[in-house]
């Protein structure tokens, strides 16, 4: 393992940490995280039917909220294997 990718993991090891902590322990951070869920469209659908500029934002807005939600539940192997899977794909990947 590169020391960059130890690096990641790492990193990522602790944002998810910091992502619990944040809306795991407290009632206002589960307050927070309800809230980010009902206007992420992670319960509805992000398409507005004739408004492809505010579906791609509401679809934009929906991936940072999954993105929140995978690192708060993702176990230590799931993490782990999202971010060897990204580093491969980033370094394996021609350069311009």
């Amino acid at each position: 393992m590169t020391s960059r990718l130890s690096q990641l993991l790492k990193d990522a090891f602790a944002l998810r940490q910091s992502y619990r902590t944040v809306f795991d322990k407290s009632d206002s951070g589960q307050r927070v995280l309800r809230h980010l869920m009902k206007i992420g469209f992670i319960t509805r659908s992000p398409i507005v039917a004739g408004d492809h500029d505010q579906t791609m934002a509401n679809i934009g807005m929906q991936r940072i909220v999954q993105s929140i939600l995978r690192y708060i539940c993702a176990n230590d192997d799931d993490l782990r294997k999202q971010i060897e899977l990204a580093y491969q794909a980033e370094n394996e990947s021609p350069q311009p």
